[in-house]
């Protein structure tokens, strides 16, 4: 960190934007875009949903202040009602809550609408129990190729390209999107009305849309300017001395430039002052109260003769518009490039004066991507960083009521907080810890407890890093434990099943491991400890050793637990195939072993296809308990796994998947005597009643009941990042996915298990050293 000293110029007065008469403003009003459409956004609930209605225009955004109702139909079984009318509130959206003790997909449709616009329909999912409590962390589905993420009004706000999607805090909440505008080029968000809800404004070409924050998620369109020349930047600040919230807007091309003020009456009414020509190559804008004075000063970035970044400053006095300070960010030891963008004016430092940052672009000529942070209590002063790469925001998350910086930097991936040291008043640049590859990060308090979590945007899913004061180090944030705990003597080598083999309450747990230098099959029992965590025991004596053959230890590919027999697929130098019966927890006795050229195994159906299928080299061989030989089937060379699903009426069949690297299970989820398919890997899918749903987040599958209705839930786990993917099930159709990540390196797919007895699951991973990661006894997860 460098810190250099420059003095502060005085104000030196420019030609005024003083309101007066007889100016043309730089802007015009456009037409308001009329009600186009009727939307139902996706929504879902435990035993009744609240399902949200919104008239929108043709940037799909909600049409405010419409007269008039929504009449709705409903479709679906057992539900309290079969229709619904409801009016619209200020932001252009309506609620109706609707109930079925039935667990489903509901239709809902727009059957008329006097507010205008055509009707449509939509999706409401009513789940049948309540969520599992995990401990892991939360996380929301996120657009893959988000510019921008942004907490805002109890959820996120995340845009790609043009299109602004908003996703509830809340667990299981489905995406919604709230905008689309084509090439849209920049956004920004406050509180312009001071109602507590932050609104956005955004900008495409010369167009500019101020659109109303909704508390509880949402956008309402407000209204529309149109600039004189391309808009290319806009900040919401205090800038008059009316002191309601005005908006800044920064215009140029080749022939015109400038800074048109739309001076806020703070309930939606704007008068536009007299534009100040300026002729700067625009970069961005931002606004911060820089000098203490309670004004907001007007930060813009533009392009010097040398096509370099720098920062000029404006007020707006009561005989017009002044320079504020001297021009900022000309004399970096990394100067800003075109992309560069400077934030709005937050107090860091702690000593009641705001600071302003300017952040680079990665990477510039030295490989740094830089970041300049200036002062002005004494004189202004600047401190320089730089990383390689990195996303940065300025947040209070150490509860102390100054802001810190967060900053993701990349490769090393690694999460720093940069804040104030209360004793000296030094900023102290600290690791918080590692962290997976981000896009982008965010700061929200999404669970009310404690300090806030910082969001981190992976490139699939937005996961939150729950927050807790560090009890040595007052006003200091550190990661919250996210609840599991690790068993490291487990050793296994290769998948691990969770099974009820003894009709006791609890798990147990079938696996291959290492003992004392042998590889062996064995059961495990899962109990709880006089500590709050687990145990396992298990005899020794009751294992079964598998030969390493030629080429050493040997490894499971492939673990099958079919009517009360555990078949193991070993890798041993070839492939054997192991049947075995445990003896109570106690043991495993072997029942026979085969040679085989495979590579996966599916239980049977028990008649057709005998006990076990074995799939290798394009066949298929079914075997009974003994493993004798009953058939063989012939399939695709390229089948990655396989399953025996009874998809029709015509009984069991065998089906392969053979998309490179698949996995592929068969279940009845909604217990209607028909099997769905249920498809992992990158491209992962559900198939069954009649229709295929293709998923947004892939890995490996398992089956469970994660909200306890007695119905088996489907998870993706995908291993190589720790990222859990939950669908719940319902009749004749699954719920949106949630997401909830481990932040841990495992090897295996999150299994559900009731691992002490008390009905409620815990999940159960493979750790990459062998050891097993387990969420915490349910009694303490949920008191």
């Amino acid at each position: 960190m460098r810190a250099s000293l420059a003095l502060v110029a005085s104000a030196t007065l420019i030609v005024g934007c003083k309101k007066e008469e007889g100016f043309e403003p730089a802007v015009t009003v456009m037409d308001a875009p009329s009600a186009s459409a009727v939307i139902v956004d996706p929504s879902v609930g435990a035993g009744s949903v609240l399902i949200p209605v919104r008239v929108t225009n043709s940037y799909g955004v909600a049409v405010a202040n419409l007269t008039g109702e929504v009449t709705l139909s409903f479709a679906g079984e057992a539900l309290d009602d079969s229709t619904a009318t409801l009016a619209l509130d200020p932001w252009g959206y309506g609620e109706v809550e609707l109930s079925s003790t039935t667990p489903q997909e509901v239709i809902v449709t727009v059957t008329n609408a006097s507010t205008g616009g055509s009707g449509g329909t939509g999706s409401a999912y009513i789940t049948g129990g309540a969520d599992l409590s995990t401990g892991f962390f939360p996380g929301w589905l996120a657009q893959s190729a988000a510019d921008e993420v942004i907490a805002l009004n109890g959820g996120l706000l995340m845009r790609e390209g043009g299109t602004l999607t908003w996703q509830a805090f809340e667990a299981g909440s489905p995406t919604r999107q709230v905008a689309a505008f084509p090439d849209l080029t920049g956004l920004t968000v406050g509180d312009i009305d001071e109602d507590g809800a932050e609104d956005v404004v955004v900008w495409r070409g010369a167009e500019v849309h101020l659109l109303r924050g909704r508390p509880g998620g949402g956008l309402g369109y407000k209204v529309g300017y149109e600039a004189e020349a391309t808009v290319r930047g806009v900040a919401i600040g205090r800038f008059d001395s009316v002191l309601s919230a005005d908006v800044a807007i920064l215009y140029s091309d080749d022939s015109v430039g400038g800074v048109q003020l739309l001076s806020g009456d703070g309930v939606w009414g704007f008068e536009p002052t007299e534009p100040r020509e300026l002729f700067f190559d625009f970069w961005g804008a931002s606004a911060g109260d820089w000098d203490n004075d309670g004004r907001d000063e007007l930060a813009m970035l533009a392009s010097d003769e040398d096509g370099m970044g720098v920062v000029y400053r404006y007020e707006l006095g009561d005989a017009g518009w002044a320079t504020a300070g001297i021009t900022l960010a000309d004399d970096l030891d990394r100067p800003m490039r075109p992309g560069s963008r400077v934030l709005p004016g937050v107090d860091i430092t702690g000593d009641g004066l705001q600071e302003l940052l300017v952040v680079g672009v990665p990477p510039d000529t030295t490989g740094q991507q830089p970041l300049a942070m200036y002062t002005f209590a004494s004189g202004t002063k600047v401190y320089e960083l730089s990383w390689g790469s990195f996303a940065v925001t300025p947040s209070d998350v150490s509860g102390d009521g100054t802001a810190d910086l967060v900053v993701t930097e990349h490769d090393p991936d690694v999460l720093r907080i940069i804040s104030v040291d209360t004793d000296d008043g030094q900023l102290i640049n600290r690791t918080a810890g590692d962290i997976p590859p981000t896009q982008s990060v965010a700061v929200a308090d999404t669970d009310g407890e404690d300090l806030p979590e910082i969001l981190l945007h992976d490139g699939a899913v937005i996961y939150g890093l729950p927050g807790e004061r560090d009890e040595e180090v007052e006003a200091r944030w550190k990661t919250r434990s996210e609840g599991s705990v690790l068993f490291g003597g487990l050793a296994a080598a290769g998948p691990v099943l969770t099974v009820e083999i003894d009709g006791s309450a609890g798990t147990e747990l079938l696996l291959a491991r290492t003992i004392s230098g042998v590889v062996a099959l064995q059961v495990l029992d899962v109990v709880s400890d006089e500590e709050g965590g687990f145990k396992f025991t298990g005899s020794t004596a009751g294992r079964i050793d598998v030969d390493g053959g030629a080429s050493g230890a040997a490894t499971a590919l492939d673990l099958a637990y079919c009517d009360g027999v555990l078949y193991a697929l070993i890798s041993d130098g070839g492939t054997t195939l192991y049947a075995a019966t445990p003896d109570g927890v106690e043991g495993l006795d072997l029942v026979a072993q085969l040679d085989v050229s495979a590579s996966a195994i599916a239980c049977g159906d028990g008649a057709t296809f005998g006990a076990v299928v074995v799939l290798g080299g394009g066949e298929v061989a079914a075997y009974d308990a003994s493993l004798a030989l009953i058939g063989q089937t012939s399939v695709s060379t390229s089948a990655e796994d396989v399953a025996v699903a009874t998809l029709s009426g015509s009984g069991p069949e065998i089906v392969t998947c053979e998309t490179p690297g698949c996995s592929l299970l068969a279940a009845d989820l909604d217990l209607d005597g028909f099997d769905e398919l249920i498809e992992g890997g990158d491209a992962p899918t559900i198939t069954g009643w009649a229709s295929s749903w293709s998923l947004p987040l892939g890995g490996v599958p398992t089956l469970g009941d994660f909200d306890g209705d007695g119905l088996d839930d489907v998870l993706f786990t995908d291993i190589s990042t720790g990222r859990i993917a939950i669908h719940l099930s319902l009749v004749g159709a699954v719920a949106p996915a949630r997401v909830q990540h481990t932040r841990r390196s495992i090897a295996g797919p999150a299994l559900l298990a009731d691992g002490d007895g008390d009905e409620i699951r815990e999940v159960f991973m493979l750790e990459v050293s062998g050891g097993l990661y387990m969420s915490r006894p349910s009694t303490s997860a949920t008191e």
